[in-house]
């Protein structure tokens, strides 16, 4: 609801895949790309905007040993994303992302996130543009009970 401009409606479907990088410490390292059609209707016009979202992150217990990934334990993730504007073939925009979890239940945590985002128009230097905040309740579904089965690797 705009009090300047017209209002708009956005719809975004999004497919994407999340690939872990396997390893034999407590981290979870990870890439999630994601294509995004962003399709916007405003003043009887619609627009689009296809794009390519991907974050590199890596998620780490502060808890030691056994206690690692555990309930009552905290965690951090650190990450970046950029956005690819796919239909003028630039980098839109970079987000760079700090996170603090706590574990509450087994399948219940919750997160205080901040991001910076940096912004540019095409052929320009991305400049810092501004913070989001986030408070994330996240619900926790055991790995390796879905489509694709976590592969774990021995040494």
């Amino acid at each position: 609801d705009n009090y300047h401009t017209s209002n708009s409606f956005e719809v975004r479907p999004v497919g994407g895949v999340r690939v872990f990088v396997p390893n034999t410490g407590k981290l979870n390292v990870f890439n999630f790309g994601r294509y995004e059609y962003r399709l916007f209707f405003q003043n009887h016009k619609t627009t689009s905007q296809p794009r390519f979202r991907d974050r590199v992150a890596v998620e780490i217990p502060l808890a030691k040993g056994d206690k690692a990934w555990k309930p009552k334990t905290f965690y951090t993730v650190a990450d970046v994303e950029p956005f690819w504007r796919l239909d003028d073939g630039f980098l839109e925009k970079v987000r760079v992302r700090g996170t603090i979890g706590y574990i509450v239940r087994k399948r219940l945590a919750l997160e205080f996130i901040y991001h910076a985002e940096f912004a540019g128009s095409k052929g320009q230097p991305k400049q810092f543009v501004g913070n989001i905040w986030r408070f994330n309740i996240k619900f926790l579904f055991p790995r390796g009970k879905g489509i694709f089965p976590r592969i774990d690797i021995d040494d």
